[in-house]
This record gives structure tokens, sequence and C-alpha cells, in this order.
């Protein structure tokens, strides 16, 4: 069924492929073809400029423009794609060891129909390669803290703490998550040592990557000195970066492209605080052990949403001048897996049928709605249905 369902998110993106459409697809594509051409330097590339420094980005996309011995637009939105069909795959897994197999495989077909995670899986764009990372990181600490077997822990436990390294060298808030699994293991342990294999992994891993460059460029960490250059607002004007302290709750509620992620996330709430009183868990065949930890598994999804998102909400970029956060509206796509994975065990609850007819329900009614309350009128015309 996963499968299934995965090839027919495949399918949406494909028939709604946006392309190279924003000026940072060609910044990302023209550094993956100096890749290939042996003239990529990130220290050259990237002084003024980030995008030089985004490795999990540029590097797959010059993997791909490699393997097909093309730099077709299509074969450039391959890696933003294949990482948002994993991100499902991923949600999947998560899912099903935090839940069951159900809850994991609606989250999955939540992820692949969420409309911003849809709109930028065939842009150039960072969005989902690192939410991919981010819920590899996930997948990860779930399978390390589900294992009863130190010698499967230990190494998952280092994952975790290796995926969120690459968030730094593009999407560095993301590394939010790692605090999201400190509130977890105070929840359920007050203190578990072994979580620390996690900050070892992380830090590891960053070693490695700085003394690469280090042989490459002679620098160290000089990726962060191009970000605090690039955010200092002395330096670069900050006329241009939304700092208002409401921006992503009133996109959340005025903007076209992210009304649906408004009802999304009061499903997602729903689910963490509400399926467990209205079914109990006992009833399902769980141990009243299986039971208190199923609910805390709740709760790491609602840390995992909620750390990142007060972070972009209320965080700063640079701690020296105290600037807010640069907000877009596109990065609210960065809390899209945690959502799914929040509602998917609320809609689990139910029979079958019960399930199917909800969920149409759902999807029915939001496109009815968005079609006749928030689609422009000039614009209707566009839109044909079957």
């Amino acid at each position: 069924m996963l499968l299934v369902f995965l090839l027919i998110g495949y399918f949406i993106r494909k028939a709604m492929f946006v392309g190279m459409a924003w000026s940072d697809d060609y910044d990302y594509t023209q550094i993956a073809v100096m890749i290939l051409d042996g003239r990529y330097n990130p220290v050259d590339i990237g002084r003024y400029n980030l995008y030089g420094w985004r490795f999990p980005m540029v590097f797959p996309l010059a993997f791909f423009f490699k393997i097909f011995n093309s730099t077709a637009e299509n074969v450039a939105a391959l890696w933003p794609l294949l990482a948002s069909l994993g991100t499902s795959a991923a949600l999947y897994v998560i899912g099903t060891k935090l839940f069951d197999s159900r809850a994991g495989l609606i989250a999955a077909i939540l992820h692949l129909l969420y409309p911003a995670d849809i709109l930028f899986s065939t842009c150039v764009l960072t969005e989902t390669p690192f939410n991919f990372l981010i819920a590899l990181s996930v997948l990860f600490f779930v399978l390390g803290e589900e294992s009863p077997r130190w010698w499967v822990k230990l190494p998952c436990f280092f994952m975790a703490g290796s995926m969120a390294t690459w968030l730094l060298y593009g999407r560095p808030y993301g590394i939010m998550v790692i605090g999201a699994y400190g509130l977890f293991m105070m929840m359920r342990y007050v203190i578990n040592l072994r979580y620390l294999v996690i900050l070892l992994g992380f830090g590891a891993t960053l070693f490695c990557i700085e003394y690469l460059v280090h042989q490459m460029t002679g620098l160290w960490f000089e990726n962060f000195n191009v970000m605090k250059r690039l955010l200092d607002p002395n330096f670069v004007s900050n006329s241009n970066l939304a700092e208002h302290l409401n921006f992503y709750g009133d996109v959340l509620f005025n903007d076209r492209m992210h009304y649906p992620h408004f009802y999304i996330m009061i499903i997602g709430f729903g689910a963490l605080f509400g399926w467990s009183r209205l079914v109990k868990l006992g009833d399902l065949g769980l141990t009243p052990e299986s039971e208190k930890r199923s609910r805390q598994n709740g709760f790491l999804v609602l840390f995992w949403m909620m750390s990142i998102l007060l972070y972009i909400e209320f965080g700063f970029m640079n701690l020296d001048h105290m600037s807010l956060m640069h907000k877009l509206d596109r990065y609210l796509t960065i809390i899209s897996a945690p959502i799914c994975l929040g509602a998917a065990p609320f809609l689990s609850r139910f029979s079958n049928r019960y399930a199917i007819a909800l969920t149409g329900l759902i999807f029915t009614a939001l496109a009815v709605w968005w079609y006749v309350a928030v689609l422009p009128p000039d614009l209707r015309h566009f839109i044909g249905f079957p």
C-alpha cells in the first residue's frame, strides 16, 4: 500500500510540475555544474553567498546531473522530488514504530497530499531536501529509542545526530530537533546518558565535514563566518526581511498557499491531545506500560513540531545584533512532516470505512472551500475538475 501511494504521490507531483521558477534554482544548478566541471570551491563561490555552502543541496544535484548526463530542468528537480517521497516513506516507518503500521501509512498519505510539499517538491529549492534530513534524523532516533538492544540503540542515536549536522549547511534552525529529543528524554527518563551519543554523532560529523573543507580551502568553519557576515544588519539591509512576531500565525490564516496547513494542524493538535481520550488504548490490546509509552510518543511529535515552529517565529538569526529570523511563507513547509504524523494516530483509530469516509470528507471539503472562498474568481477558469 505504501508503494502504491508513493507512486500516486509521484504522479501528482509530476502533473503539477513547477520547475525552476525562482532565482535560487539557477544558483544551485550553476554550482552543481561547477562541481561537475571541477571548478567548485566553496570559498570562492560562497564568500558572500550561502548557496555554495549548502552541500546537501548542491552535491546531490551534481550527482543526478552526472548520472543522467544532463542538466535539464526535470533532472534538476529530481532530488527535491525524491526527497519529498523519501520523507513520506520515513514517516511511514516513524509512525509504525511510534504507533502502528496503520498510523504510519496514514501519515505517509497525508504528507503525499500536503499542498505546500507538492508545490515545492518540484522546485529546485531546499525545502524538501532539508525536510528529508530532519525526517531521517527523527527516524534514526525513533529506531534507537524503540529498540531494546544497545548495539542497535547507539548506532541509531549516532546517526540521528549525524543527520542533524547537515542542517547546519543550509537550514541551521532545523537542529532544534535535537532539543526535541532532549525534551522527550526529560519527559520519559529525566536523564538518559545514552542520548549523549546523539551529540557525539553531531560533533563527529561536523568535524569530518569541516576537515574535508579545510583540506580543500585551508579554512575552518568558514560557512559560519559567511553566515555571520551575511546576517549582519550593518552589512546587509534587513528592509526586505519579515520580522513580525506573528508572521507565521498570520500566514496560516491569511496566505492562500497555506490555508490547508491550518486545518491539517488543527487535526494534528486534536490527534495529540484528543485521540487518547476518545479511545482507550487498553481496548486495543495494549498493556499499561505500552499504553503509557504510546501516549508519550505522541508528545515526541509535538516537541518535533513546536521546537522548530517556535524558533522560526521567535528565534534569532544573528545573536550579535539580535536580529529576528528571516521569515518566508514557504519556510512553514518544514513542519509539514510532524503535522501529518500528528494527525495519523487520530485517523487510524476509526474503522476502515469511517477512516476512508472521514479522510475523503476532509480533503473534499478543503478542495471545495479553497475553490469557492480562496481562489480568485479570475483564476477559476484555469481549474478544471474531471
